[in-house]
């Protein structure tokens, strides 16, 4: 009977030692070089809303922002509807540092109104809303109005260096020219972010 129960308990220590040497070894949380390697995680930081609406209480303007690069000229493209805004996507998103780019017709084919019609109306302290896909509302207020010759550098109206949010609407003004078919000036409003 000892036998028996000496011949079992052996069996059982053996059983027992080939169940702890065939488990995965436990890895020391002090030995890196021993931990598995797998693929780094990239980590993506978030896309900032597009915008999609422009509201200019003052001159009436509730309109629809259209996403635009770069026209095959290399100008900014502007936007298909004549009553929509354009929203240069290659720079800044409106309330993020630096300065976003938004431009309307100033008028339609056949000399109608269209959304800039009264852009030049704005003065300094006016008020200017954009709201983005996800409902949030960003205000800004006029700083400055500039006119610029359709020849003029206007590398201006699209950078900035002072870390802040800014917003420049731009539009034609002036004459209508034969050469580059085009308006001869444009007129560019220069805001910047406020909290309310």
């Amino acid at each position: 009977m000892i036998r028996i129960l000496k011949t079992t308990i052996a069996i059982m220590f053996l059983i027992l030692c080939a169940v702890v040497l065939a488990s995965p070894r436990a890895v020391p949380l002090n030995s890196a070089e021993e931990l598995p390697l797998y693929p780094p995680i990239k980590i993506e930081a978030p896309t900032p809303s597009a915008p999609v609406q422009l509201s200019i209480d003052k001159i009436g303007i509730y309109t629809t922002i259209e996403s635009v690069g770069i026209s095959i000229g290399g100008s900014m493209a502007v936007p298909e509807n004549v009553n929509n805004v354009g929203w240069y996507n290659k720079g800044a998103v409106p309330g993020e540092p630096g300065t976003a780019v938004l431009a309307g017709h100033v008028n339609s084919r056949g000399g109608g109104d269209a959304v800039f019609t009264r852009l030049h109306e704005l003065e300094i302290g006016d008020k200017i809303r954009v709201t983005n896909d996800q409902g949030r509302v960003e205000t800004f207020v006029v700083r400055n109005t500039l006119r610029y010759s359709v020849l003029a550098d206007t590398s201006d109206i699209f950078t900035s260096t002072d870390g802040l949010s800014h917003l420049n609407l731009i539009t034609c003004e002036g004459v209508w020219s034969s050469l580059f078919k085009t308006h001869n000036r444009r007129l560019v409003i220069f805001t910047d972010k406020i909290e309310e």
